[in-house]
């Protein structure tokens, strides 16, 4: 089932896709309540990006399969995820305590779904929907990469040069 969560800073609606209509199984357990979230921090997934929401929903429950399995999490670590074509994908959503950052996760963590060379002007505007949505419930307005907590390239360069160009203000690793 999709619903309407927030508009973009064009006022156009953000469709998030749930949970269920994804195919996530449910978390292990109950997950940490977080309110509210004090910002974003924006992943890639690395890998090849999907060509199509099918193909990008079969990476999200790939994701969670890695995440639940191989890392012993409760759940997929990213509260959403974001297509090329600009769906969103509901992950653990808002709320709830993230597995993306350590050290960091009361932010929400959400990811590109590929390896972050490339970055469209549809997934542009679904991570600002989402940025949107925090901050009309209240959340922090800071929004960084991966790499300006870790050691990694995550969230490749494009999405990394778009960002310092969207949020200059807010901390992103320089």
């Amino acid at each position: 089932m999709n619903h309407i969560t927030a508009a973009d800073e064009t006022g156009a609606p953000m469709i998030v896709i749930s949970r269920d209509a994804c195919g996530l199984r449910p978390a292990k357990h109950e997950l940490e309540h977080v309110r509210p979230h004090p910002g974003i921090i924006i992943h890639c997934t690395g890998g090849q990006r999907p060509a199509s929401l099918e193909h990008a929903m079969k990476r999200w429950r790939i994701v969670q399969l890695s995440h639940q399995r191989e890392r012993g999490w409760a759940d997929i670590g990213y509260h959403f995820g974001v297509t090329p074509d600009g769906q969103v994908l509901e992950g653990r959503g808002f709320g709830v305590l993230g597995a993306h950052a350590k050290g960091h996760n009361r932010l929400l963590g959400v990811v590109v779904l590929g390896k972050g060379t490339e970055i469209t002007p549809a997934e542009e505007r679904a991570i600002e929907a989402i940025h949107a949505a925090l901050l009309a419930g209240g959340g922090g307005a800071v929004v960084m990469p991966h790499n300006a907590v870790s050691r990694k390239s995550c969230p490749g360069p494009a999405v990394t040069a778009w960002m310092r160009q969207r949020w200059p203000e807010d901390p992103i690793g320089r």
